[in-house]
């Protein structure tokens, strides 16, 4: 019997599941890391929208990993606080899905514009 020809199967990648991404994110991002370092180390995101909190200052930032389908994708959040008038790491983990709402309005761009589905 003759092996099947195998150069013609073709493989799909498989995304990570949201926790492995959230753990490859810790290991590039940690607390006290530049808010300009986690816009380099998080490049890799096919979608990125900054957050103001109270007033006009940029206080989170949400990076988008995995499916781009607003109930599937991974959300990234890593929040800020600010020492000596720098950005700096105060939190980095995932946001959950259905929470998505309470950012609209308050990024660019805009979280509907990212997750247009």
């Amino acid at each position: 019997m003759k092996p099947p020809n195998l150069t013609s199967v073709i493989l799909k990648p498989n995304p990570l599941s949201p926790v492995e991404y959230i753990k490859q994110v810790r290991e590039k991002v940690h607390q006290g890391d530049s808010r300009q370092d986690v816009l380099v180390k998080l490049d890799d995101a096919w979608a990125h929208s900054s957050c103001k909190g109270d007033g006009d200052l940029i206080t989170t930032d949400l990076f988008f990993y995995g499916p781009k389908k607003r109930k599937s994708a991974t959300i990234i959040i890593v929040t800020y606080r600010v020492e000596k008038s720098k950005k700096i790491v105060d939190f980095v983990g995932g946001e959950e899905n259905y929470r998505i709402h309470l950012y609209e309005g308050k990024c660019y761009p805009e979280i509907y514009e990212i997750l247009n589905e």
